[in-house]
């Protein structure tokens, strides 16, 4: 989840997944997968990049798990979430995998957003990163 803290507030980078995508048209924050080899904060890294042109200045790990079942593969997946600060006045730039973008407040966010876990973790970042204290015990090392 990507994030930007304006006077106090935080804005949440939300991105339309494209119609040619795997559920085309919702929208919901950077997602991703660590491809073989590659460690978890690369991976972040990486993806943040592909699909928003952006690079994080803080990243931390957001203690909860989502799940989902998918017909496809016939599986249960597991998500981590990880929420990555990024300076206010970068551009963004979309991949193809979007056909658009926008920063959003929590109130907002939590509207837009299509899965109820990812309107969760929304709440749960700016209850605790943006408006309590930035705990270090979330805090990952880039």
């Amino acid at each position: 989840m990507v994030f930007r803290l304006d006077a106090g507030r935080g804005e949440y980078l939300l991105l339309k997944r494209a119609p040619h995508v795997f559920y085309g048209g919702i929208w919901q924050y950077v997602t991703g997968t660590v491809e073989p080899g590659e460690h978890t904060v690369a991976t972040i890294m990486r993806e943040v990049r592909e699909e928003t042109g952006l690079t994080p200045e803080a990243l931390y790990r957001v203690p909860d798990v989502g799940c989902f079942y998918l017909a496809e593969d016939d599986a249960i997946h597991l998500v981590s979430v990880f929420a990555a600060r990024v300076a206010r006045d970068i551009p963004v730039r979309i991949s193809g995998e979007h056909t658009g973008y926008d920063w959003q407040d929590r109130e907002t966010a939590g509207t837009t957003l299509y899965w109820p876990f990812n309107r969760r973790m929304v709440n749960l970042v700016d209850d605790n990163l943006v408006q309590g204290e930035l705990p270090d015990l979330w805090r990952i090392a880039l």
